[in-house]
Formats: C-alpha cells, sequence, structure tokens
C-alpha cells in the first residue's frame, strides 16, 4: 500500500498537498515569465534554451524574440566563452550563479559582454535570469 503522507524535515504532507505546492510552483513560473517580458535583461531559461526574453533583449541584441525563445542560445555565445558557460550551467544545477560574465554575439556579428546573476526557481530546470552589460553602451 502506498503511503498517503510523506514526512520529512518536520514537514508532514500528504499528496494533496503536494500537488497545491506543484501548482503553485507552476503559478509562480508562469508570473516570473511574465515579470521577464516587463523588465530589463531578464529571461527564464533552461540549460540549453531560453523559455522567455524581456523585450531589453531584442534592443540589445537585435534578434527577435521569437528567434532568442526558439533556438539555442548555445549558438549566441563567444566561442571563448562557452567552456566556462558550461561550467556556470553545471553549477547552476546546485546553487545560485552571481557574477559569472559572458559574451553574446548581437544579430550584426559584433558581442557585448554581460554579468549574469541567476538561479534556479521552479525545480523543473528552469533557471531566473537577471543580465547586464558590462562593456559600455
Amino acid at each position: 500500500m502506498r503511503d498517503e503522507h510523506v514526512t520529512e524535515s518536520g514537514c508532514d504532507l500528504d499528496l494533496a498537498g503536494i500537488s497545491k505546492l506543484r501548482e503553485r510552483i507552476r503559478g509562480i513560473a508562469d508570473s516570473a515569465k511574465a515579470h521577464v517580458r516587463a523588465h530589463g535583461l531578464v529571461c527564464v531559461a533552461t540549460d540549453t534554451k531560453f523559455v522567455a526574453v524581456s523585450p531589453a533583449w531584442t534592443d540589445l541584441l537585435g534578434w527577435p524574440s521569437t528567434l532568442l525563445e526558439n533556438g539555442t542560445f548555445a549558438n549566441l555565445i563567444h566561442p571563448g566563452d562557452r567552456g566556462r558557460t558550461e561550467e556556470a550551467l553545471t553549477q547552476l544545477k546546485t546553487k545560485p550563479l552571481r557574477g559569472f560574465t559572458n559574451r553574446y554575439r548581437t544579430i550584426s556579428g559584433d558581442y557585448v559582454r554581460l554579468a549574469w546573476d541567476a538561479e534556479p526557481f521552479d525545480g523543473e530546470g528552469q533557471t531566473f535570469a537577471v543580465a547586464r552589460r558590462t562593456d559600455g553602451d
């Protein structure tokens, strides 16, 4: 017979409670995606692609948001930064990332340097991240 309760660290949740918690997390994820669309260089991403990007990404890089959200971002990362970026994404699976820098290719072929703060937020492999340009305007 399946146990109807999960107890860990003094927290007692039944299966209905776990289901409600999952719904709440999905709601937070949806809210984060909406926030992304409204403010600065903000994104929701997996370890390979953007799920949602704010309009500032198109303003900075020149790529349409549909292209940014439907392709892998590895193609936009400077080849010299890809190894470090992969290492940072691996680290991000276990702890927040603060002040990581890499370069992204613009539609014109130039590169801009970005500093990132990111952390996982939904328990399903998605990350909420904020970036800022560090090489001038």
